[in-house]
């Protein structure tokens, strides 16, 4: 069978990602259109379809008129795509907490979804509210509170005041951030020892993972100095609680902050790891690629289950699924098909930082790197080997590098040389801690092991910090706006397009053209 000629063709899902994309986005621009716009959307799409059939039914159908069958399959799609954002929009919901009125002393129930501790403040509790003052209310609230028996899963009853952003006619620049991420207000504690009270442990399956990742941060802590262990459980399981401001900075300063948060990075080290220990299963495919895949899913929600992870680890159980039905997967529908089912359990997906920088530098990874690799080739293994990790880290910043410039600000100048060094110490490193762990119970080679963890993540960060302490490590543009950041993706875009024709005049053009937009 023929391939189809057009890239496009060969992804059955990106129609449907589309469309999906579509009615996410426009649930968040038009968020008061209510039920009515994509109900109206719906009656339109089926009303033009059910006319189309019966026309077709009753008399043939002319060639210039097939377009209005596309339009209304697809502005049925749309609206159907539009709805389904609207119902998963939990601000969308009748019983949500912007709805109501709330505000000052209340009494509320809620179970902790995440906690952040802060070195010398108190800790943040993440809330997923179930009821205030006896009436039953969702949404998310944050609580600050040094009470050292809380923890992620336990469902707490808590007596304060409440500040209900929605309800609130300004709200300062950091409130405001919290709101665009979800948070819909802060509960102020009481004092008294009784303001918060445990209503309910953590369930069994939850316990077991947060035991595990507990387990993980103390083995860390007793081998390493506090800093190193720090950094040792965010390199690991994704956990930046305690780390260093400053060490943050240094990494940020030098375009490496995805090494700090468990990524697809992280899981791809995991997967070469695996497939190497699983050697003994090379002509048992099969049973190789279900083993892999329940390791990848253990390591994704042992890491947090964040939205980097996820993708990684649906894209790989993509892949790696194939030989289970016979079939080869392809990458590229791997990384639509993680992007689909990941937008469809929750379309909020699509306005997070993370999520976007994370399929910026897989599709970058993907489409332009192979591009870029191929430009040069060295007979000396080394320098063939230093050109295939400049060729990665060109290509991932290709498309990161307008979102990280309209967010933050600020581009690091010299992720080059970070990214030479770092990558493949800071590999050595996550396959030390993770042998740290294994080693762990026999005491003597632990003690040995974990000098070469000490020294090996000292020198990374060492290094790491005299990069970033080098004038001219950050470049700030406090203007750059979203039409900038189009149009350095459409010069991105058309120069690898146009480079694929190899006509240089062509790609000289195009450059300058979509430079104009980006300037």
């Amino acid at each position: 069978m023929n391939e189809p000629r057009r890239w496009w063709q060969r992804l059955p899902l990106l129609r449907a990602l589309v469309i999906l994309l579509g009615g996410i986005i426009a649930e968040k621009v038009f968020p008061n259109a209510g039920l009515r716009t994509p109900l109206l959307l719906l009656f339109i799409g089926g009303t033009c379809q059910l006319g189309m059939f019966l026309y077709g039914r009753f008399g043939k159908i002319a060639y210039r008129k097939e377009y209005l069958k596309h339009i209304g399959f697809i502005t049925f799609l749309l609206g159907c795509a539009w709805l389904y954002a609207h119902l998963r929009n939990p601000r969308a919901q009748k019983k949500h907490l912007s709805h109501y009125a709330i505000s000052g002393a209340v009494e509320l129930e809620a179970q902790i979804i995440d906690c952040k501790k802060r070195p010398g403040k108190s800790t943040r509790f993440t809330l997923a509210l179930h009821s205030v003052q006896q009436r039953i209310v969702t949404g998310k609230l944050w609580l600050y509170a040094e009470q050292a028996d809380l923890g992620k899963g336990m469902c707490i009853r808590a007596s304060g005041s409440i500040l209900n952003f929605a309800k609130k006619d300004t709200l300062q620049e950091w409130q405001q951030n919290a709101y665009n991420r979800g948070i819909d207000g802060i509960v102020y504690v009481r004092k008294q020892s009784s303001a918060i009270e445990i209503t309910q442990n953590v369930v069994s399956q939850k316990r077991f993972l947060y035991r595990s990742q507990e387990y993980i941060s103390e083995v860390f802590h007793k081998n390493l100095p506090d800093s190193l262990a720090c950094f040792a459980t965010a390199l690991c399981i994704g956990e930046k609680e305690g780390l260093s401001k400053f060490l943050q900075s240094d990494y940020t300063a030098c375009g490496l902050s995805h090494i700090l948060a468990v990524s697809g990075m992280h899981l791809g080290l995991v997967v070469i790891a695996l497939q190497k220990m699983l050697f003994f299963l090379r002509k048992k495919v099969r049973w190789q690629a279900l083993l892999m895949i329940v390791f990848i899913w253990g390591f994704a929600f042992l890491a947090g289950a964040s939205a980097a992870v996820l993708r990684a680890a649906v894209m790989y159980s993509i892949t790696l699924a194939g030989p289970l039905f016979y079939r080869k997967a392809k990458a590229e529908n791997g990384i639509v098909a993680s992007l689909f089912i990941l937008l469809l359990l929750d379309p909020a997906n699509a306005f997070d930082v993370g999520f976007q920088l994370s399929y910026a530098a897989i599709i970058s990874i993907f489409w332009i790197y192979p591009r870029l690799y191929q430009l040069l080739f060295f007979e000396n293994k080394i320098l063939q080997a230093s050109w295939n990790l400049v060729a990665l880290s060109i290509a991932a910043q290709m498309l990161t590098a307008p979102l990280c410039l309209f967010y933050f600000k600020q581009f690091p100048n010299y992720f080059l040389l970070a990214n030479l060094w770092a990558i493949p110490v800071s590999t050595m490193v996550l396959y030390a801690l993770l042998l740290l762990l294994v080693v762990h119970p026999i005491t003597w080679l632990a003690g040995v092991w974990k000098l070469v963890c000490v020294f090996s993540i000292h020198y990374l960060n060492l290094i790491i910090h005299k990069i970033a302490c080098v004038p001219g490590a950050v470049s700030h543009l406090p203007n750059f706006n979203g039409l900038n950041a189009v149009g350095l993706f459409l010069t991105v875009y058309f120069l690898m397009r146009f480079a694929e024709k190899q006509n240089a005049a062509r790609i000289i053009q195009t450059a300058l053209m979509s430079m104009l937009v980006f300037l």
